[in-house]
């Protein structure tokens, strides 16, 4: 996931962490990226994993997962357009105690990629979150407005390979393990299988 070598995404997991906020109640993340319908591109084959939930949506669920940092009791799924795959995914991810994260995932809408997380004692947003674009940070409070522009020259992917380089021949750290990417897939799949049976999935 090359958003998290980025340094947008270890400057807001410092915010987060000093509580500018207060403690979170809500996420919510959309990424939108308009793709036209092509049979030969394999988002949209359903046998190869395509679908707007797998493409763009496993982004938002593992933000949404490494924001709230605790392991989700249930989810809900709803795919709201379809053709051969989701076009367009809604999810809900439940932590217990009204801690909420929530999540669009779109080929069919302007691309967007806005995070959005509220505290008890304010908002943080994060304009452009994903994509390619101005990195920055809002964070809202009453009668308070601050904004960190973060730049980073370094490229995230090659970041990102360089990471998974390092740990298979030095055995450093990966920055997203083993165990967080599959806590993450299993959440994805068990959002798919609520939007199949349109009921809450039990985590």
């Amino acid at each position: 996931m090359m958003y998290r070598h980025h340094k947008l995404t270890s400057k807001l997991q410092s915010i987060i962490k000093r509580k500018v906020i207060g403690d979170i109640t809500n996420v919510e993340s959309n990424f939108y990226r308009f793709t036209k319908f092509d049979k030969k591109n394999i988002r949209f084959n359903k046998k190869l994993g395509g679908g707007s939930l797998f493409d763009l949506g496993y982004y938002s669920i593992s933000l949404i997962n490494l924001i709230f940092n605790k392991k989700p009791k249930k989810v809900f799924g709803k795919i709201v357009k379809k053709k051969n795959v989701d076009l367009k995914f809604f999810g809900e991810i439940h932590y217990g105690n009204n801690k909420i994260g929530s999540f669009n995932s779109s080929f069919i809408d302007e691309n967007n990629d806005i995070t959005i997380i509220t505290g008890k004692n304010g908002k943080i947003i994060v304009p452009s979150t994903f994509l390619r674009g101005e990195k920055k940070i809002i964070i809202l409070k009453k009668n308070y407005k601050k904004t960190f522009y973060i730049k980073d020259k370094s490229h995230r992917y090659l970041r990102e390979v360089k990471n998974i380089v390092d740990a298979s021949v030095r055995n450093l750290k990966l920055v997203v393990s083993i165990r967080e990417s599959k806590k993450n897939v299993y959440c994805m799949e068990k959002l798919m299988k609520s939007a199949k049976f349109n009921k809450f999935m039990k985590l």
